[in-house]
């Protein structure tokens, strides 16, 4: 049998999303697949860090805070440099909601980190899906990140427009107040993009690159 992503042989099953993502009692009919070992043990310290980074958003659910509390400050606990990494160049920003103007603390993400996790549980989510890997390279869009001139990434825009499309479908995932996800089928093209969302409130849009116009991205 060969890895949901490459065509190394499965050595074992690897969870997508992560199993780091889910606290107890929120790991109900986790998602597995066939894996080699160069996708599966090898990332759980990139899976780590991401859990970390989302988990700790702003306006995250409760189960997200307590999951940071009793696993992301044990996983700084035990690698200072993990907490190094996430806590570098620490800025306040000026954060406006509902016409009123609050303070923020964001830190810096390694958006590559980033969206090789990314990539990674959705091509496993559609290997779940279709019995068939993505043979697409894809690109991932969020406007949860912003970039240092504080915009969201050059994708976002564009993949806000098709937002409505999600509005009728029906939702994956047995654990949806920590994650869910939908494909829908992308406008006038015979291929799929894909809708994700971490604790209600971190959404993340996937594509194959060649339907993005920000094809050099």
């Amino acid at each position: 049998m060969k890895c949901y992503i490459c065509n190394n042989v499965s050595t074992s099953y690897e969870h997508v999303p992560a199993k780091c993502f889910f606290p107890k009692g929120n790991r109900l009919n986790l998602i597995k697949v066939l894996s080699c070992d160069t996708h599966n043990l090898e990332t759980s310290k990139d899976d780590e860090y991401i859990r970390n980074i989302i988990s700790m958003t702003k306006g995250a659910n409760n189960i997200a805070v307590e999951h940071f509390r009793n696993k992301g400050i044990a996983s700084f606990k035990r690698s200072p440099a993990l907490q190094a990494r996430i806590a570098s160049k620490p800025m306040f920003l000026n954060l406006i909601k509902d016409d009123e103007t609050t303070k923020g603390l964001t830190y810096e993400v390694e958006r590559e980190r980033f969206d090789k996790v990314m990539k990674k549980i959705a091509y496993g989510l559609y290997f779940h899906e279709y019995k068939r890997t993505w043979e697409k390279e894809l690109v991932i869009s969020t406007d949860r990140l912003i970039t240092p001139s504080y915009e969201t990434d050059i994708v976002a825009p564009e993949i806000k427009k098709y937002s409505f499309l999600k509005a009728d479908t029906i939702f994956e995932g047995d654990n949806p107040e920590v994650f869910q996800y939908t494909f829908i089928d992308f406008p006038r093209q015979n291929e799929k993009f894909m809708f994700m969302k971490f604790y209600e409130v971190f959404e993340v849009w996937v594509l194959p690159k060649q339907y993005s116009k920000f094809a050099t991205l």
